[in-house]
This record gives C-alpha cells, structure tokens and sequence, in this order.
C-alpha cells in the first residue's frame, strides 16, 4: 500500500503511466480527473498523443526523474516492472496508488476497469501467502448472437452449441472456491452471455461467494438484458465488459442509455483488430518454445471451467470440447477425481504453476499487444477443422 507521504510525492510529481493500453487510458482519465500531472506515456506498441500527453516507447532515465505508474496484471507487470527498473524509475503499482486515493468502490470500478483487484493482488505482499486464482472464466453457453470467423473463443467452429448446465456448473465452480483462498475474477462469457436467460443464476450464486471479488461479464452488444438478467448487473462487485464492434453492435447505444439509468458499472472497448489464434495447427515446438509462447500469452493466468474439467486457457478448454486436438494433447483437471478439499487444492497449486500445456502445441499464440486481423469478420457457415475421435 502506498503510505501519505509517498502519496503527496506523486501529486506533486509528473508521472509516467506504463502501458497504455486497456488498463493505461482509465489510469490517466482517473488521475487527470483527481488533479495528478501526467508527463507522458510509455508503450512498446503505440504512440502519438492522448489528451495531449505523448505515447513513446520506454527511455532511460531522465534528469526529472518521473515516477512510472505501472499498470499491467502480474505476468505482463513482471516484465515491465523489470524493464522500468533497468532504465532508473521508481516503480509504482496503479492499483495500490488508486487504493491509496480512497477512490469510492463505484467511481473505483468506473474509471479503472482494468487496474483492477488482478494487479492489487497480485502486488500486495501481505497476500503472498494466500492460495489466489486470479481469473476462473466460465464459458455458460456456446451460442452467439454473432458468427465470427475468428473467435478466439471458437464459437465458429460448433455445429450445435448449447448452454452450459447451470446447477452442475456451479456445484464444480463451489469445488474450486472451496480449495482456494481466493479469486480475483470470475468472468462469465460465451458465446454471447446474454443469450442465456439463466445468467441471472451464475451471477446471483457468485455474488454471494466471499471468495470471490468481482464478477466480470463479456458482452458483444447485440442484446439488450431485460428481467432478472438485467436486475443481477446492479451490484458495486458486478462489471460489464462490452466490445464495440461498429455496426455489428448494433444495441451499443441502448446498453449504454439503459445502464446509465440503472447504475450498472460497465466499460466500452472500441474493437477493430485482433489476434490470429483460432486455428489447430500442430507446430511441432520444443518444451522452450511451447514455454515462451504460454509465458507470453495474454490468456495464461486465466483457468477455464467447463464440463467438470479445468483447463489452463480458453483455447485448450474449446479445443478439448471440439476434439480439435489428440488425446495426448489434451490436459486438464478432472474435478470429480478428487475426493477432499486437501487433494484439489494442491492439485491446483500444481496445475497453475505449469510452464505451458501439451495443447500450446496447436496453438498459433496471443501474445501481449498482437493485433494482426480486422475483428468480428462474420461468416454464414460453421467453419469445419480436422476431428479426432477419443
């Protein structure tokens, strides 16, 4: 946590915010807004301006000495923090500073979506000895309002999605919770969330799990929520997470108004670019390679539960359920192997501590800051891929 007077240092100093990025552009909206003079913004993707304040790359020390507001979850943070210190800043964590600011929870969650419990957790040492999942995304239906050919979650590929059972699915996600100490993130998506006229259940039942800090929904902006789906949206620990995909998201303007008027904590992320990761392409990788491309991957730290199983990503979790990898690819945790609490919870520690996965192998990677591919291109047929039978 940062103390008084290391608060009153930084209001009365320009700071540098690293990254940009989804989690950089709230951290400056909220410190402007909180009167904190900005000198600029690092970034090893972009540059240009915004709100005046240049986007550069990292450089070594200067005679100001800035201090560099970190804003990045832990693997991202790790790197980052590393190269800030090899050039000379004093490094500062941006959910500790924006804690420190005694921020109310709303205005809290508003104005920093991403600069979130992910990166408070993950940088507070007296959580170090807590058993922590950081993201526990649960996947409740496969249907979509949209048929994007690139979905990295792999929508494209089923022939008949169907909705995830919710009393088994909770009673597995109860399983988890109990082997852990705590989670930073449940996130519940698709497919297309507000499909499901039972989101209501999941995001009542996780609510009510101490456990569990925020509840984070993913939406595409195609269907308004109405009754109990919409009701469940107004706690201060619920978030909606909506993609802005242009004309396509054609019910933006209505969500907007209408959780506005409800006092839902949402975020619009403009998208018009993505990674190319929705194919299963066996790329015969050395166990160095299939580690470096796991430790760069934007979605490592994000288990996904589906089915019973565990998986260490989205793609092994779609991948396994579609048979597009072989068996000997296919890792997971099996939940209804484990008869007590004890078993799992070191089989947690474990599985989450893995350097890469079988299945990385088929992957093509989604690397921090890769945006190779114009987003949600919409395609008319399912998409077919090679099937193994197991």
């Amino acid at each position: 946590m940062i103390h008084e007077d290391e608060l009153e240092i930084l209001k009365q100093s320009e700071l540098i915010i690293f990254p940009f990025g989804q989690s950089g552009k709230p951290a400056v909206d909220t410190l402007l807004a909180h009167g904190f003079k900005i000198h600029s913004i690092w970034d090893n993707m972009k540059s240009g301006t915004y709100q005046g304040i240049p986007i550069c790359r990292p450089a070594a020390g200067t005679e100001g000495g800035y201090p560099v507001i970190l804003c990045a979850d832990k693997r991202l943070g790790e790197i980052l923090h590393q190269q800030a210190d090899q050039l000379g800043y004093q490094v500062y964590h941006g959910g500790e500073l924006l804690r420190s600011m005694e921020l109310t929870r709303r205005e809290y969650a508003n104005n920093s979506v991403l600069i979130n419990q992910r990166i408070e957790v993950s940088w507070q040492g007296d959580h170090a000895d807590r058993f922590a999942m950081h993201i526990l995304e649960i996947p409740i239906t496969e249907r979509c309002s949209l048929k994007c050919r690139d979905c990295s979650n792999l929508m494209q590929y089923y022939s008949k999605p169907r909705d995830a059972d919710v009393e088994k699915t909770l009673a597995d996600a109860d399983q988890i919770i109990q082997a852990v100490d705590h989670i930073d993130e449940v996130r519940l998506l698709g497919g297309e969330p507000f499909v499901s006229k039972q989101l209501y259940q999941y995001v009542e039942h996780f609510i009510k799990q101490e456990k569990v800090e925020f509840i984070y929904l993913y939406t595409n902006a195609t269907i308004l929520p109405k009754g109990e789906n919409l009701d469940c949206l107004k706690h201060h620990n619920v978030f909606v997470y909506i993609s802005n995909y242009g004309e396509i998201s054609k019910k933006l303007t209505e969500i907007e108004h209408l959780f506005q008027q409800e006092g839902i904590l949402y975020h619009v992320s403009d998208v018009t670019q993505w990674t190319a990761c929705s194919s299963f392409i066996q790329h015969h990788r050395t166990p160095q390679e299939l580690e470096d491309l796991f430790g760069s991957c934007c979605t490592s730290e994000c288990s996904v539960l589906k089915n019973g199983r565990l998986y260490g990503c989205p793609f092994l979790a779609q991948a396994s359920t579609l048979y597009a990898i072989p068996k000997e690819a296919n890792e997971f945790l099996q939940l209804s192997d484990y008869q007590t609490t004890d078993a799992l919870r070191q089989a947690l520690k474990d599985f989450l501590n893995k350097s890469y996965f079988s299945g990385c192998d088929f992957c093509a990677g989604r690397p921090y800051g890769v945006f190779n591919i114009p987003a949600a291109q919409q395609t008319k047929e399912v998409l077919p891929y090679k099937k193994y039978m197991y």
